[in-house]
């Protein structure tokens, strides 16, 4: 669902220099841009995954990677993990660094959230979970006082897990993170090569020597042949949505516009409109600019495999790293 979506870059201390292991501390950081994002609708009762709710609150959860099928690699990965949470001393007796997390990273439906449950189930642990929509009073009508609630309970129970609201062109922290995540489009929202290099520049500030950067971003075919001057219409008993695209030459951006109409008491029905703009970047305008600030090892991949993008590929993923060494840009 497109109603807007928020620019999420998850700064996330994750270790990523060769030869020294997994070390993961997390940081969700909100960066705005002059547009501001909506990302998904939170889940209101289940996950839809096996019929297990989607609690998040704190408490322990009843789901064990039994309820876990099919993705056997990624399940053994985290059975791994289950005797660090439980006896960490056993490991840090002899000098080994402990794991303080795992990023778990794919598409929506392909049971991240169920299997990070399933860890904490399995280890006897509290799980908390919150998403984007939960900072959007508009749209979940409860506003930031269930956010500060679970904050508040979270750290009652020893978990520190720090937000940051900024513009994500001028980027600062309070400390340097291993790695810098800008997804669901976020480039994309970013108007000009100015701005993508004010964004580079501050990611690579942020970077420890040997941190990476990567990045998920529609691409220039997606936005001009699959979303551009297209109109989407559908309805139901008691939704309906308009949606008409207009793609610019000129600008090199996609305008969205979107109407939503939501059936309430007494036949009226509630209408949520959208409008924002989606920009176009090629590959050579991200690995010069990424190149020019400071970055090594700029790679761009094709949507969920590891090989260079084909013409026709909607998504590309772009991973880049700050050398050892290197000096400030």
């Amino acid at each position: 669902m497109l109603l807007g979506g928020m620019l999420l870059t998850m700064i996330v201390s994750l270790l990523i220099r060769g030869g020294e292991g997994l070390r993961f501390g997390l940081t969700l950081l909100w960066l705005l841009p002059p547009v501001l994002l909506l990302l998904r609708r939170r889940e209101r009762v289940k996950s839809g995954v096996s019929g297990i709710p989607s609690t998040g609150d704190g408490s322990v959860p009843d789901v064990h990677f039994s309820d876990v099928a099919a993705n056997e690699e990624a399940l053994e990965s985290m059975c791994d993990l289950v005797s660090f949470i439980q006896s960490p001393e056993k490991y840090s007796r002899f000098g080994a660094r402990i794991p303080r997390g795992v990023l778990l990273y794919g598409a929506p439906g392909t049971g991240k959230t169920l299997l990070a449950r399933a860890l904490a189930g399995e280890a006897g642990v509290p799980f908390f979970a919150v998403n984007g929509a939960d900072f959007v009073e508009m749209y979940v009508g409860v506003g930031a006082s269930r956010v500060r609630a679970l904050f508040q309970k979270a750290r009652k129970a020893g978990a520190m897990i720090p937000f940051v609201k900024q513009d994500m062109r001028q980027l600062h922290l309070h400390r340097q993170m291993d790695a810098v995540l800008c997804t669901n489009d976020g480039v994309n929202y970013l108007r000009s090569e100015d701005e993508l290099r004010q964004f580079f520049q501050a990611a690579h500030r942020v970077l420890r020597e040997g941190g990476g950067l990567f990045l998920d971003l529609s691409t220039p075919y997606k936005l001009r042949r699959v979303l551009g001057n297209h109109f989407i219409g559908d309805e139901d008993e008691n939704i309906a949505y308009l949606w008409q695209n207009r793609y610019h030459e000129q600008q090199n951006c996609v305008e969205m516009n979107l109407a939503i109409f939501v059936r309430q008491e007494g036949e009226t029905y509630l209408r949520i409109g959208e409008q924002q703009r989606q920009y176009a970047h090629t590959a050579e305008t991200l690995g010069t600019l990424l190149h020019e600030c400071g970055f090594t090892d700029v790679a761009v991949f094709g949507d969920k495999h590891m090989e260079a993008p084909g013409e026709k590929e909607c998504r590309w993923f772009v991973a880049a790293r700050k050398p050892l060494g290197g000096a400030e840009v």
